[in-house]
């Protein structure tokens, strides 16, 4: 069914689509890149117990905050039918 729709596709507007998906998917990697290196800075001031107690637990939400958003591009991205 979806290969009918596909070919139905005038083949400009399917290379814009895919332009578009294309350029969707390095958005989400530079989303994720991102998300990684606030995980690393987190776990670093949640190990450090010379920081103050505001400072580390600020590292604890900001630590839960990427938990969830890397949750949530997992299931949209799984969604799509891309998974690790």
């Amino acid at each position: 069914m979806e290969e009918e729709f596909i070919k139905e596709i005038p083949p400009f507007d399917l290379a814009v689509f895919h332009a578009l998906e294309f350029s969707s998917g390095l958005a989400c990697l530079w989303h994720i890149q991102e998300l990684i290196e606030k995980d690393v800075t987190a776990k670093i001031g949640i190990k450090d117990r010379t920081l103050p107690t505001e400072i580390r637990s600020q590292a604890i939400k900001d630590l839960r905050d990427v938990n969830l958003q890397l949750s949530v591009v997992a299931e949209a991205r799984a969604i799509l039918g891309i998974s690790a």
